[in-house]
């Protein structure tokens, strides 16, 4: 269960996380962005979550890349 909010004491924004905090508002209005411009932004979400999911079975040491579950999808998808 989740300390209740707001926290005590206060989190206070300051010097470097104050920093990474902005570098990240930035990052995600980026993001934001791209996608508004793209002409279908579900097939980028669904390859983005494809490649996330690639990422977190590497570090539980599964050995595979974002293009053995493309290729395994493909078969599926197509048989």
């Amino acid at each position: 269960m989740p300390a209740p909010l707001p926290p005590d004491p206060p989190l206070r924004l300051v010097d470097k996380l104050q920093v990474l905090l902005s570098k990240a508002d930035i990052a995600l209005g980026r993001l934001d962005g791209s996608i508004q411009i793209l002409p279908d932004h579900d097939i980028f979400v669904l390859m983005y979550v494809r490649k996330e999911a690639v990422l977190s079975s590497q570090i539980e040491g599964t050995q595979s890349s974002l293009q053995d579950v493309l290729n395994a999808e493909a078969r599926i998808f197509s048989g």
